[in-house]
């Protein structure tokens, strides 16, 4: 588990937001923790907001293969 401060979650949500979103055609994050940390509570700002953002919480080894596979399926596919 990596240590960050509020200021610079904030600092990385902008970072996300202005720099590197109209850069690609989609971003995923993936929190891999069972508490919620400031980095996800920045992130979930963009959400909803940004139509090429996505995230999802990992909690369990067998959480991974359903949450990528919901997250990079195809447009218009159930997963």
């Amino acid at each position: 588990q990596g240590v960050s401060s509020a200021a610079s979650d904030v600092y990385k949500r902008q970072l996300l937001e202005q720099s590197l979103l109209p850069l690609v055609r989609y971003f995923a994050y993936v929190q891999v923790a069972d508490v919620e940390q400031n980095l996800w509570q920045e992130y979930a700002r963009l959400q909803g907001a940004q139509p090429n953002f996505a995230m999802r919480k990992v909690s369990s080894a067998g959480d991974i293969y359903p949450v990528f596979r919901d997250l990079f399926k195809k447009e218009g596919v159930k997963a």
